[in-house]
C-alpha cells in the first residue's frame, strides 16, 4: 500500500513560442511546459519539464527544476504576463504569456523504496497544442539529487520537503506503457498503467485528494484565503486563453526589455 508523504492540487501551463513583434496573431507553438504544485500545507512550486510533455512511455526519463517557490502570486503571476523586447539580430520579439493546460489533484506517495508523483486532472482546458503532452491521470518515479553527489547523481531516496528550495532538480521516469498518445486521445484514468501506478492511483483515488479547485470552493463553506488567492491567479490565466487569436492591444500590459 502506498505511503501518502503530501497532496494538493496541481495546474499544468505551457508557454508559447517566441514570435515578432508585429505578427497579427498569436500563434500558438510550444516554447516550454511547466506545472505549479500547491501543497495542502500551504508551498507553492514551479516547475519546469525539460519537455514538452509528461513521460508517455516506460523507463522514459525527463529532468524537471524548481523555478520558484512562494506565493501563489510569486510563483506565477510573471508567467501570464505577455512580454515585448528588441534583440540586436531580430528586432522586436513577442512573447506570449503562459497558457493553462489543466488543473487537479496530485500527491507524492512512497511505495516501497521509491516515490510517485501521482496526478489527476479534473478540469482540462481545450485548444491545447498537440505538441504538449500531459495525460488526464498517470503516477510517475521521481529521482531526487543525491546529497552529497557520489557517482552516481539521482536516487530514489528524498522527500517532497526537497522541492521547496528554488534550483532543485529531479528526475521524472514514467512507468506507464503503449505508445505516446496525443493529450485531445486520452481517456480520463489511461488504461494500461503499470500495476504498482495503477495501485497509486487507487490509493490517491481512495484517500479522497480531491482539490477544493475540484469540488468547488463552496463545498465546505466559505473559500479560504489560499483558495480566494489561487482562483485569482488561475482566472486571470483562462482569460489569456481567450485572447490567444488576437494579438492584445496597444493597451494591455506588457513587460520591456533589452537584450
Amino acid at each position: 500500500m502506498a505511503e501518502v508523504l503530501e497532496r494538493g492540487d496541481i495546474s499544468f501551463f505551457f508557454r508559447p513560442r517566441v514570435q515578432p513583434a508585429e505578427a497579427l496573431v498569436t500563434e500558438l507553438g510550444v516554447q516550454s511546459l511547466f506545472f505549479v504544485l500547491s501543497a495542502a500545507h500551504g508551498v507553492h512550486r514551479r516547475v519546469r519539464v525539460g519537455r514538452k510533455r509528461m513521460p508517455v512511455a516506460a523507463g522514459e526519463r525527463l529532468w524537471a527544476r524548481v523555478e520558484r517557490v512562494g506565493s501563489l502570486q510569486r510563483v506565477l503571476a510573471d508567467q501570464l504576463e505577455a512580454e515585448e523586447y528588441r534583440t540586436k539580430t531580430r528586432g522586436e520579439r513577442y512573447q506570449p504569456g503562459a497558457r493553462p493546460i489543466g488543473e487537479g489533484c496530485y500527491a507524492f506517495a512512497r511505495h516501497d523504496d521509491h516515490v510517485h508523483l501521482v496526478y489527476r486532472i479534473d478540469r482540462p482546458e481545450a485548444d491545447v497544442p498537440d505538441e504538449v503532452r500531459v495525460a488526464d491521470a498517470g503516477s510517475d518515479i521521481v529521482l531526487f539529487e543525491r546529497i552529497p553527489r557520489g557517482t552516481a547523481v539521482w536516487t530514489t531516496e528524498g522527500e517532497p520537503a526537497r522541492l521547496d528550495e528554488e534550483g532543485a532538480e529531479i528526475v521524472i521516469v514514467g512507468v506507464r506503457s503503449g505508445a505516446p498518445l496525443s493529450r485531445a486521445s486520452l481517456p480520463a484514468l489511461r488504461p494500461g498503467m503499470a500495476s504498482e501506478a495503477a495501485a497509486s492511483s487507487a490509493e490517491l483515488s481512495r484517500l479522497g485528494t480531491g482539490p477544493p479547485a475540484a469540488q468547488g470552493f463552496a463545498a465546505a463553506g466559505s473559500p479560504s484565503r489560499a483558495d480566494r488567492a489561487r482562483a485569482a491567479v488561475l482566472t486571470s490565466a483562462g482569460r489569456t486563453v481567450t485572447a490567444a487569436a488576437r494579438r492584445p492591444s496597444a493597451g494591455t500590459r506588457r513587460r520591456r526589455r533589452t537584450r
